[in-house]
């Protein structure tokens, strides 16, 4: 169990938005950017009852900055793996990109492949996480509830170009607020 939730509060690091981003995402802002409804491909079969990670990724080689849309796909396809025997999802992503500013060794140097030649770009939205166990490990438990869910308000990143002049873009600051109990997956996007 302790295994989970330090699991979960790493998770928990990766951010959500407040209204204003919302309000801004309603009136067509294009430094904005929603995921809902993106589609994804569902698999009846997979051992942990959700959707693969995403495989569309937009290219990583291109003239910056990203755009808003750039942003939230770059940052969904570095979010959405399998590491350690789980498999890690967002949904309800919400991406803003802010102007650019130079490398900071203070908040930037957790990125190690970054090039600290490059400028950074600040992002900020929300962001729901899932961290899921295999459903054939819910042992004496419903194993369509297989899943930690941690909803991120306030979240703040970067997008930034690393020594191979790929973009990448993560938001692991912000607030996050862990759902009791095991969840079901994220049904989509």
């Amino acid at each position: 169990m302790n295994k989970w939730i330090i699991l979960a509060a790493c998770v928990a690091v990766a951010g959500c938005t407040d209204k204003t981003v919302a309000g801004q995402v309603a009136s067509g802002d294009p430094s904005i950017a929603r995921s809902a409804g993106d589609p994804v491909t569902l698999s009846a079969t997979s051992p942990f009852g959700a959707h693969e990670p995403r495989t569309n990724c937009p290219p990583r080689k291109f003239a910056g900055p990203p755009t808003a849309r750039q942003a939230m796909d770059l940052l969904i396809c570095d979010s959405e793996k399998y590491v350690g025997g789980y498999l890690y999802l967002v949904s309800d992503v919400t991406v803003q990109t802010g102007k650019s500013r130079p490398y900071s060794g203070w908040s930037d140097s957790g990125h190690t492949d970054i090039d600290t030649t490059a400028a950074v770009w600040p992002i900020q939205g929300q962001v729901t996480s899932f961290q899921c166990s295999r459903r054939d490990a819910m042992l004496g438990a419903d194993p369509s509830r297989n899943c930690l869910r941690t909803d991120n308000t306030q979240a703040t990143g970067t997008c930034y170009v690393n020594t191979f002049g790929e973009w990448h873009c993560a938001m692991p600051g912000g607030t996050g607020v862990f759902m009791p109990g095991n969840q079901p997956p994220p049904a989509g996007g």
